[in-house]
């Protein structure tokens, strides 16, 4: 604070002079002359607001983005080649298999009908591709499956209804698959009539 003299304030000679003197050892007066004081920077509002301050016993997360989406992964042209031909080797597969059995169930139908100088040699071209021969032996139960009914032949014994008497052909398997089956003769329960039976009775 500058101090003024009262004796010298309005003199007009000494004004000009007095003032500079006290403008240039003027001191600005402290409450206590004994104590020196220092200034601090201040540190309010020195923290970033991005980053946000931790508190005690909280752990400090960041924020973290969502993933960018993945683009959607085209199929392999190799892959795509491999599946083309498995299902083209496939369709052939199949395709010869229907031939097989076809060439089979012919030869298989021919065995019976061709004399027997040629019949054999078909039968054992059959048994070199893995078809077995089924021949059902007299007694066998009747299978619609694996036999082919030709006729009957009366018999007393009620036991041998419905079996095989005789076999005039026979049939053939490709593994679990009929070719042609066995043409049987089946045995079946004669009843007389009731006038026989009273005249035997007679």
């Amino acid at each position: 604070m500058l101090s003024i003299d009262p004796a010298t304030a309005y003199d007009p000679q000494h004004s000009g002079a007095r003032a500079v003197e006290m403008a240039m050892t003027s001191e600005t007066p402290t409450a206590n002359p004994g104590l020196v004081t220092t200034s601090r920077p201040s540190t309010h509002g020195s923290r970033s607001a991005a980053a946000p301050a931790a508190t005690d016993g909280e752990p400090q997360t960041a924020r973290v983005s969502p993933p960018a989406a993945r683009p959607e992964s085209q199929p392999d042209p190799r892959m795509t080649a491999l599946q083309t031909q498995h299902s083209a080797l496939l369709n052939e597969y199949r395709t010869l298999l229907a031939q097989r059995a076809a060439l089979l169930r012919g030869l298989a139908e021919l065995v019976g009908l061709l004399p027997e100088a040629f019949g054999w040699q078909a039968a054992n071209l059959l048994k070199g591709a893995g078809v077995r021969e089924v021949m059902p032996a007299p007694g066998t139960r009747f299978d619609p499956v694996l036999h082919h009914v030709l006729g009957t032949k009366p018999t007393p014994d009620a036991s041998a209804h419905d079996t095989v008497a005789h076999t005039s052909r026979s049939g053939w398997l490709d593994r679990d698959h009929v070719l042609v089956p066995a043409h049987v003769v089946l045995y079946a329960v004669h009843v007389p009539p009731e006038d026989d039976r009273t005249d035997d009775q007679q």
